[in-house]
């Protein structure tokens, strides 16, 4: 689970950088960090349902 926020912003200092992981992976970090903050901040979430290279799909 991503980390906790400071300032109202999600942390997105452990979403990896280009070259450290697949694209698809940094999605699915980035997906997972901002879940973190919905779930956080409103009571909700997300979840990564598939990346194609172009399209990212959520629910």
């Amino acid at each position: 689970m991503a980390t906790l926020f400071a300032g109202g912003r999600p942390d997105t200092g452990n979403v990896p950088q280009v070259g450290e992981a697949t694209e698809e992976e940094r999605m699915r970090s980035l997906v997972e960090t901002l879940s973190a903050y919905i779930e956080h901040y409103h009571g909700g979430a997300v979840e990564m349902l598939s990346y194609d290279g172009e399209t990212l799909k959520i629910k």
